[in-house]
């Protein structure tokens, strides 16, 4: 009798092994952006913006006489657009939402602050950089230096 239980117990443990091996969780394999921007909702115009998929097909060229980008996109003309978020907030947590979701990491770009408040919320999905400007709006040395010190 004592031999009958433990070939059960062999037996029922082989089958929760195989059970288990059987359904293997699949990992998203990793994935670098390397152009992420860490851009407020309204970069682009007043949000909402629309964005109709697959680009190829709704997005054609724009003639600059006739039509612009934000007016194609507060208009767009398919019939289930991409509707951008509203808030600076909501667009940097459905990013991070994605980037996990998707084991991604990013290479961020955008303000020396943006970058950092980003980073800070998710230190995980992203690289810090730098979006390279020339003119008045030209990152400065020393927001650059901050850039990379603070964490």
């Amino acid at each position: 009798m004592r031999y009958g239980i433990e070939f059960a117990v062999f037996v029922l443990l082989g089958l929760t092994v195989g059970f288990a091996g059987a359904h293997k969780h699949t990992v998203e394999p990793l994935i670098i952006d390397m152009h992420l921007h860490a851009y407020p909702a309204d970069a682009n115009g007043p949000p909402p913006l629309a964005l109709c998929l697959p680009l190829t097909t709704h997005l054609s060229p724009l003639d600059p006489a006739k039509q612009t980008f934000n007016a194609v996109s507060k208009h767009p003309s398919c019939s289930d657009p991409i509707w951008s978020p509203t808030t600076d907030e909501a667009v940097m947590r459905q990013t991070i939402a994605v980037l996990k979701r998707r084991n991604i990491i990013g290479v961020l770009s955008g303000s020396p602050d943006r970058v950092l408040q980003w980073s800070k919320e998710a230190p995980d999905q992203f690289i810090r950089s730098v979006e390279f400007q020339l003119g008045r709006n030209q990152v400065s040395i020393d927001e650059l230096g901050r850039l990379f010190k603070e964490s």
